[in-house]
């Protein structure tokens, strides 16, 4: 319970900051001529209201054919379905990395973001998504066999499985079926797994590691997948996924060859180019020479700047010596109100840490890449119960 309230105060936290930005920005425009772009009207908004209004939100675009974002979830061009779930789960006006990346994504353009962690860029790839498969030929007993609609790739299990329970949060009003193919203790075995998404799955939420398995073995197959998303782009080329990543493309059935520019692509109708959604806090080699290679002409969307804190974030920093550093911790836990996360930098530091604050009488869990899938995941668990 604890848990489920601290993350409600971090989205009221996140709300007040957008509703406080807006304001800011009612005020510094109050002495200009006109209406101010939230009293506008669709129609009326011109092309000075839109810069000011990205200007508010932190949001910067560039490359391929501009496009404007989104103010409120009225104006998305979402299907009702969707909307019915976006109220129920409280969503009172999108985050700006959803502003852009919805509009872009219905579209059809290839999508490189980059938001800060809990900006809500799942939904930002996830809604767009939930549109394309609705437009496509249900899955029959014939052609669920040919693999899912859509994909999304994680690097890590607790990633995949996130994005996951998220995902199907959206598809609640709508006949659209979401997997999870991970590996690790307490799930299916890879050939159960590999049965399931045969019976028809159209969103496949997969790692990088568990996906080519199930490709190598012919338990899953990508004959129709044109829409791929891949969350957290540089974790997995850090984590050494870049080849599996590339050849997981490359078993897609979607032409790779790029159109120049619009008129080309809209000529060009015998080939149906996939559609990617892109998501990197950082932009290293490897994921430059992805984006080059598989994605066509795409729309760079950052909102802040890279490696911003989130302004839901409130920051303190504590100088002091080596000796001094467990002392002044246990005074922070002790004023602290709980779940408190800390971390350490190596993995021999979080067990002598984890010893004495225990010795303290602090209930603690451990959490680090030396313990077991099952380890990490009763620790995950213990810690938000």
């Amino acid at each position: 319970e604890e848990y489920k309230q601290h993350q409600e105060e971090m989205k009221m936290k996140m709300k007040e900051a957008y509703a406080s930005r807006a304001k800011a920005s009612l005020d510094r425009n109050m002495a200009l001529p006109g209406k101010h772009w939230m009293d506008k009207k669709l129609e009326d908004m011109t092309e000075r209201d839109w810069r000011i209004f990205r200007e508010d939100f932190q949001i910067a675009t560039r490359g391929g054919k501009p496009c404007n974002p989104i103010r409120n979830w009225d104006e998305s061009g979402l299907p009702q379905e969707i909307l019915d779930a976006i109220k129920e789960k409280k969503y009172k006006i999108p985050s700006p990395i959803q502003m852009q990346c919805i509009p872009l994504g219905l579209l059809n353009r290839d999508v490189v973001g980059i938001a800060q962690t809990g900006s809500g860029k799942t939904a930002a790839f996830v809604l767009p998504m939930l549109v394309y498969i609705s437009k496509q030929p249900p899955l029959t007993q014939d052609t669920a066999p040919d693999g899912p609609l859509s994909l999304i790739l994680a690097p890590t299990r607790e990633l995949a499985n996130q994005i996951y329970d998220e995902a199907i949060t959206f598809c609640k009003f709508m006949n659209i079926r979401c997997f999870p193919l991970v590996g690790g203790g307490g799930v299916k075995s890879i050939e159960e797994q590999g049965f399931t998404v045969r019976q028809g799955v159209e969103i496949l939420v997969a790692t990088p590691g568990r996906l080519i398995d199930c490709l190598e073995r012919r338990l899953v197959v990508l004959n129709q997948c044109n829409y791929v998303v891949l969350d957290e782009a540089d974790r997995m080329i850090d984590m050494g996924f870049e080849p599996q990543v590339q050849a997981i493309l490359d078993a897609m059935p979607s032409s790779n060859l790029k159109p120049e520019d619009d008129v080309a692509e809209e000529g060009n109708q015998e080939f149906r180019y996939r559609q990617t959604f892109m998501f990197s806090a950082t932009m290293p080699p490897a994921i430059e020479r992805i984006t080059r290679k598989y994605l066509r002409r795409p729309a760079f969307v950052t909102v802040g700047e890279a490696g911003q804190t989130a302004s839901t974030v409130e920051q303190h920093f504590i100088f002091c010596s080596e000796n001094q550093k467990n002392a002044r911790l246990l005074d922070l836990l002790a004023r602290g109100k709980p779940p408190i996360m800390v971390f350490v930098n190596a993995r021999k530091n979080c067990d002598v840490l984890h010893k004495e604050l225990s010795s303290k009488g602090h209930r603690v869990t451990l959490l680090h890449g030396g313990k077991s899938q099952e380890g990490r995941e009763e620790a995950l668990d213990s810690f938000k119960s």
